[in-house]
């Protein structure tokens, strides 16, 4: 599975290629989810702490989502991303929806 990062301007930073594990969760009435755990090394954490979105590809439909990052947690063996539903999040941001 690859993930894409991306800065906040839109440009790709880092593709991905190897996670511990990944999870996206959708939850009718409420925010789509992504978790995921891959590997540390410096260049991954360089683009990491400079994202802003992640791309995710979704098996079932063969296509992509995008999603906010939030901060990330670093640990001795892993990074662990965390993110919501990029469009709700902007959404939201501006007011649009609570």
């Amino acid at each position: 599975m690859r993930f894409f990062i991306y800065n906040s301007t839109g440009n790709l930073q880092l593709i991905l290629t190897k996670a511990y594990s990944a999870r996206v969760t959708e939850e009718l009435g409420k925010y789509d989810a992504f978790t995921a755990d891959v590997p540390v090394n410096s260049i991954t954490l360089d683009a990491i702490i400079g994202g802003y979105y992640v791309g995710v590809p979704i098996k079932d439909t063969n296509s992509f989502k995008l999603f906010k990052l939030e901060r990330p947690s670093v640990g001795p063996d892993a990074i662990t991303l965390t993110g919501i539903d990029a469009a709700a999040y902007d959404l939201k941001t501006q007011g649009a929806v609570t």
